[in-house]
Order: structure tokens, then C-alpha cells, then sequence
């Protein structure tokens, strides 16, 4: 995989064990597996250089979907506009998503966990900032936030990121050098469970510790 002026791409999403890798309009769905590599077209130019993106899996269609999406300023009144657009393995083509009613704050690579893309965002709420999890829905392709019970925790402590683990969304907080402290949420029978994960490292050893159903969430 070649990129311009030797830069080093963005990890832009995973799923199912393909990788997607961003600089500039050049996107690119690499399996590290098979050593293919996709080029995608380019999507539509905005004059802006932050984007946020999001890869998965659409299971009704079925087929893959690259989403990318971007804040910037309308060159002619300054006000501010928003684009998101879709590009959908199959049919080999970008298309923008009408209408949309996007969150603030999406930043960078979303995670992908059962048809959805998920991104951790930051909410003022007096004078803290406070949680907030902001979601795409890939097959109705809306976008959501509050959707998501989050774990109880001290007022002012702000989680770090979102990945996944074991299929689960995992929030963490910490240093990963030394300790973090870690939530995974599963639904399950209409529930979400919050599972609280202690996970201790330092440079000698690994170690992980899940305790049982810290909370329950309808």
C-alpha cells in the first residue's frame, strides 16, 4: 500500500478482520490476512482535514460499509455544515446521507459492535463535562446518543476511549502502561449488564480480573 508524500495513514475502523486506513481522500479496506488490498473511490471534497470515521457490517443488506463524515465551515456564509457519507462495498460508490441529524464531538475511528458504529463524546453539564456515547446505525443509517447505559461513576471522571472486547463495548479509564480500569455492556434479555473489568499491567506481567454483574440496566 502506497500513500502520498510518504504519510502515515489513520486506522479509520475494523471489522470481521478487515481494516480500513485513511489520509487525506485516500481510503483504503485492507485484510492483513489475505494481504488484499482495496482502494476506495474518492469520497466528496470538503475543505476540511478532520474527519471521523466508522467500518462495519450491514447484516440486512449484507455487505460491508465505510462511513465517513466531517464538521466544517460553508465557504461562502461561515455557517456551519455537516456531511456524512456512505460507501458501500457492493455497489462501489459513495453516496451522502440526506437529512442527518448528526451529534458534536465525533472525532476519529468509531467501534463497531452488532450493526452499529460507536463513538465516546464529551457533554458540558454545569460546570463538569459528563459521558456520552453516539452511535450509527448502519442499516437505518440514523444517528443516536443516550442510547447506551454507562457505568455509575465518580462525578467529573471522564473515561479515555472506546473499543471493544469479546463483543462486548468496553469503556476504559487509566494508563495502559501501569493499570486501567475497564466496562464492558452486553445486552442480554433486554438488559444491558455492565461487567466491571480491573485490568493491572506493568512490565513483567498481564493480568485480568472480571468481576461478576457489577450493574443492570433495563
Amino acid at each position: 500500500m502506497k500513500f502520498p508524500d510518504g504519510k502515515v495513514p489513520e486506522i479509520a475502523g475494523s471489522c470481521d478482520g478487515l481494516v480500513c486506513l485513511a489520509i487525506d481522500e485516500h481510503v483504503v479496506v485492507w485484510n492483513p490476512t489475505t494481504r488484499e488490498c482495496r482502494q476506495l473511490p474518492s469520497p466528496c471534497s470538503v475543505p476540511y482535514d478532520k474527519y471521523f470515521y466508522g467500518l462495519g457490517y450491514d447484516s440486512t443488506s449484507g455487505d460491508y460499509k465505510v462511513l465517513r463524515g466531517a464538521y466544517f465551515a460553508d465557504a461562502n456564509d461561515g455557517s456551519a455544515k455537516r456531511i456524512v457519507e456512505i460507501f458501500a462495498l457492493r455497489t462501489d460508490a459513495w453516496r451522502k446521507v440526506q437529512d442527518v441529524q448528526m451529534p458534536e464531538g465525533l472525532y476519529s475511528a468509531g467501534a463497531f459492535c452488532n450493526g452499529s458504529v460507536y463513538w465516546l463524546v464529551r457533554r458540558a453539564k454545569g460546570e463538569f463535562e459528563v459521558n456520552a456515547i453516539a452511535s450509527f446505525d448502519l442499516t437505518e443509517e440514523k444517528f443516536y446518543e443516550g442510547m447506551i447505559p454507562q457505568p455509575d461513576v465518580d462525578q467529573g471522571m471522564l473515561f479515555e476511549g472506546l473499543r471493544i472486547h469479546r463483543g462486548c463495548l468496553m469503556l476504559y479509564y487509566g494508563h495502559w502502561d501501569f493499570h486501567f480500569q475497564a466496562w464492558t455492556m452486553t445486552e442480554y434479555g433486554g438488559e444491558v449488564i455492565v461487567d466491571y473489568i480491573i485490568q493491572c499491567l506493568d512490565r513483567w506481567f498481564a493480568r485480568e480480573h472480571v468481576l461478576t454483574h457489577a450493574t443492570v440496566y433495563d
